[in-house]
């Protein structure tokens, strides 16, 4: 649908917003930067799975998952997504602190689906991209014949609201980029902060109200 298109858009353009403004990178990392925080795409019979790691090498490792309410110890990756030859994406998973690693995604390949492209966002080292492969003719052709079986096309770009065994290092984090980017670790308050012509200009359209 349009409305779920629109949202795969605005993750990624988040995800490029805060890779330059919190990494200072214009890009996604590439390959050869840190095998740990790389997508490796793998197919099997019609179906895709993205792992962040190469544990599976010698002298490999995984991305760990690290939940803590201490902001400079939360570390994990919050999602993974995958685009197509189109630039269009085609599965997504958001994940939370507590999932297990190694960390993947395993997604049904779209009928017509001729390469595909992985991306993962960990919360303290931004953006990583996987090279672009190729789909293995064999898997095309099951996923054509599979066409009518997907196991999670369709709803890539959902909504997603986070367990709330997340809820503290999810907090943890937004502590965590209030001081890199604001260099304190307390949030803006209206009152507190008045005097504060950045705080006064956003104040009403920032601040929650609970009914």
């Amino acid at each position: 649908s349009s409305a779920r298109s629109s949202l795969c858009g605005t993750l990624h353009s988040n995800f490029l917003r805060r890779q330059l403004e919190e990494i200072g990178w214009k890009t996604p990392f590439p390959v050869g930067i840190d095998p740990s925080h790389t997508p490796y795409v793998t197919f099997d019979e019609g179906n895709a799975t993205v792992t962040i790691g190469n544990g599976n090498e010698p002298g490999g490792k995984y991305h760990g998952m690290t939940p803590s309410d201490d902001p400079n110890v939360v570390h994990y990756i919050a999602h993974i997504y995958v685009f197509d030859q189109n630039d269009e994406i085609i599965a997504n998973r958001n994940l939370g602190p507590f999932d297990p690693s190694p960390v993947t995604l395993t997604f049904s390949i779209p009928p017509g689906t001729t390469s595909v492209t992985a991306y993962q966002f960990c919360n303290k080292h931004g953006l990583w991209k996987g090279d672009k492969t190729a789909v293995p003719v064999q898997h095309i052709n099951n996923a054509m014949s599979n066409a009518g079986n997907r196991l999670d096309y369709g709803y890539k770009c959902s909504l997603h609201q986070p367990d709330k065994i997340c809820f503290m290092s999810h907090h943890a984090d937004m502590i965590r980029r209030q001081f890199y980017l604001f260099n304190r670790y307390t949030p803006f308050n209206k009152v507190i902060d008045a005097p504060n012509p950045f705080v006064e200009l956003l104040a009403e359209s920032h601040s929650p109200i609970i009914e």
